[in-house]
């Protein structure tokens, strides 16, 4: 099968859930033999073109980035010219213009379009925002689209609520690979070790973990806390006066 992924974002440029579940789908496919081919944004000095782990990437400079979302205009025209040289087109989150794009094109007879829900919300957009875009250019993105993927059955009711059709939306909940990650052979629940990794952005509740941790830590001095990732708030976090360590 041939597939034209399109994402924002794409790990390792950028350390994120969107970013990492695009890249390892399309590594995962292209070992099992598909033609995987992405579309995403350029950041700094990247190539235009790429083969990353059996698959190929190919890089739009952003005209802009609007609330965190790259505005890349000059993908539509490769999209436009190659819109039937795929089995299907996979989009990542409605919140994100480039598929906007993908759903512009499947209005004009391009192949299939899925799209995966990563989420209704934004968690950089004010919402006032947010509340307009929802119903108005998310539902038309979804609408355009041949399926769906939520995560949760949340996330497929919260597609329903908006005027989707339940029957092109499909629940796949996220796996793990259990030969990496298996149960520790000794208990450690009597450490008072914590560990966060994520990403330092509004909506991670990155705050609130912090703030609940300065509490915990008044009442068990012992504990200690690591925070592990990158994020636009990791200075501000990283500069405050709680009790923690970051890397």
């Amino acid at each position: 099968m041939k597939i034209l992924r399109v994402a924002a974002d794409i790990y390792p440029a950028v350390v994120g859930g969107v970013g990492i579940h695009v890249h390892e789908m399309s590594k995962e496919q292209a070992r099992l033999g598909h033609e995987v081919n992405v579309y995403t944004a350029k950041i700094d000095s990247e190539p235009d073109h790429e083969s990353i782990s059996g698959y190929s990437i190919n890089r739009f400079k952003p005209l802009m980035n609007l609330l965190g979302n790259s505005i890349m205009p000059n993908m539509f025209y490769y999209l436009f010219k190659n819109r039937h040289n795929h089995d299907i087109i996979h989009a990542h989150s409605h919140l994100y213009f480039s598929t906007n794009l993908c759903a512009l094109l499947r209005k004009m007879r391009s192949s299939p379009l899925v799209i995966t829900n990563h989420g209704l919300n934004s968690q950089t957009a004010p919402e006032w925002f947010q509340n307009i875009y929802t119903a108005t250019g998310a539902r038309l993105t979804f609408l355009a689209a041949d399926k769906i993927i939520c995560y949760t059955e949340t996330g497929k009711n919260e597609l329903i609520d908006l005027g989707i059709n339940s029957h092109k939306i499909k629940v796949i909940h996220n796996g793990i690979d259990t030969d990496h990650f298996v149960p520790a052979k000794k208990s450690c629940l009597d450490k008072k070790r914590l560990l966060w990794i994520g990403r330092y952005a509004n909506g991670k509740g990155v705050d609130f973990l912090v703030d609940a941790f300065s509490i915990l830590k008044s009442n068990h001095p012992e504990a200690s806390l690591t925070m592990v990732g990158r994020g636009p708030d990791k200075d501000r976090i990283e500069n405050s006066d709680k009790p923690i360590q970051q890397k």
